[in-house]
């Protein structure tokens, strides 16, 4: 059920000169209770569907007239654990939930998991969201017994009676993680492990095949000895095969057992970005090519450069920001799935990456498809669509925790009378 996952050390610029492993003991944490998802981690989710599935072959009997039922994933290929949610009272909400985690088709012998209680009442609306957990599994990442909490969203409560009816949607979350504290080259710092696409198995890397859906390494950056959430997810990075401490990338080994971790130089050869705005970059998500596919780098810089392996880069994600005299933080959030444009390294060169400033702002009007009618007004479409430098589409901006509103726009005539007016969306 264990991945290792080698994640690679460059040191000096052409090829690393250090050498030596440091060994460093895992140990297991629980997410706080009072946050439904750790820094970064989206969890996976699955559909809630009206249908029973055949494999359930025996169940406790249900208190609701439509038990609704689904299935959540396992690494080992064609495993899936059903579950089942169900009233304590019929029209009451979705507040239980049996999970088959010994996948033996029988309910019966599964726990009963009660939701959060919901506060204001019990009564159930057409749109309910439920919260349960956490909750103990068998399932095991290598010696680590997990935990999980579920969310449950069900949107189509009366009309889900089809056999393919889709009644809601489901999040899995991680509620356990792996910590270890890493002493390299006389610095310290925290970090964390996590299952975050909740497959129980650890070093899934984010590659473009699966949308970028991999684990997670959390990082204590400012030393506060938590791993904290914010706007730009700054403590978070996706599980790689390059992780950088102190602007120097290094290899790294899980041990089968997932009781250490280890840590060593790599001989690979590297090149060097350079860049004008890493001063602005809060966090810098690279996406880089690893044979056929794309993978993604969360590198740091050091003196203005960043090492990195040779090969072909583009810039996957983006955060800027700068505070204003009142240390308030604004910033903008970037990103691309394909790339626009790449930039390729070569060992022992410099190559140039293009990000951030000059942004370039496209006001793009377009008129939906379909037929006009001749007795209604043309509608247009008016939006605004804006990049950087290394063709990443910036989609929210913000003040401090604070989503900042899109501006309005209004269009006027060649005599300056105004005929429409509207928000923009940011594409």
């Amino acid at each position: 059920m264990q991945k290792r996952m080698a994640m690679a050390v460059m040191v000096i610029f052409g090829f690393v000169a250090l050498a030596g492993a440091v060994e460093f003991p895992l140990e297991q944490a629980k997410a706080d209770p009072r946050q439904t998802t750790l820094p970064g981690v989206q969890g996976s989710t699955t559909m809630i569907l009206a249908k029973k599935p055949a494999e359930i072959r025996n169940a406790p009997a249900a208190s609701s007239k439509r038990p609704l039922y689904g299935s959540i994933t396992s690494s080992e290929k064609g495993k899936a654990f059903l579950f089942r949610l169900d009233e304590s009272k019929a029209g009451r909400g979705y507040d239980r939930l049996i999970i088959d985690f010994n996948s033996n088709g029988d309910l019966r012998d599964d726990p009963v998991v009660e939701a959060e209680k919901l506060e204001g009442g019990e009564e159930a609306q057409g749109f309910e969201q439920r919260t349960f957990g956490p909750i103990d599994t068998p399932a095991k990442i290598g010696a680590w017994a997990t935990s999980i909490r579920v969310t449950t969203l069900v949107f189509n409560r009366g009309q889900a009676t089809g056999p393919a009816a889709i009644a809601g949607q489901m999040q899995v979350a991680p509620a356990s993680y792996l910590v270890a504290t890493v002493e390299l080259n006389g610095a310290k710092e925290k970090i964390g492990l996590v299952d975050a696409n909740v497959n129980f198995a650890l070093g899934d890397a984010a590659v473009r095949e699966t949308g970028y859906a991999g684990d997670v390494i959390l990082r204590d950056r400012d030393g506060s000895g938590g791993f904290d959430a914010d706007q730009l997810a700054t403590e978070s990075e996706a599980f790689a095969s390059v992780v950088y401490f102190g602007g120097v990338p290094y290899a790294v080994t899980l041990a089968d057992d997932l009781k250490s971790i280890k840590i060593e130089p790599y001989a690979g050869p590297v090149g060097e970005l350079t860049a004008d705005g890493f001063d602005k970059a809060q966090k810098l998500v690279l996406g880089r090519q690893v044979g056929k596919t794309w993978g993604r780098l969360t590198p740091q810089a050091s003196n203005g450069v960043l090492k990195v392996p040779e090969g072909k880069y583009f810039v996957q994600s983006c955060s800027l920001g700068a505070k204003d005299a009142n240390d308030q933080l604004w910033g903008a959030l970037g990103s691309q799935e394909a790339p626009r444009q790449t930039v390729e390294v070569k060992a022992g060169q410099r190559a140039a990456l293009a990000f951030g400033a000059p942004l370039e702002l496209r006001t793009v009007a377009r008129r939906p498809a379909g037929v006009t009618s001749l007795f209604t007004a043309p509608k247009l479409d008016i939006n605004v669509e804006i990049y950087g430098a290394g063709g990443e589409r910036y989609l929210m901006f913000f003040k401090g925790s604070e989503v900042l509103n899109p501006p309005r726009f209004k269009v006027v005539d060649t005599e300056g009378k105004q005929l429409a007016a509207g928000q923009l969306e940011y594409g």
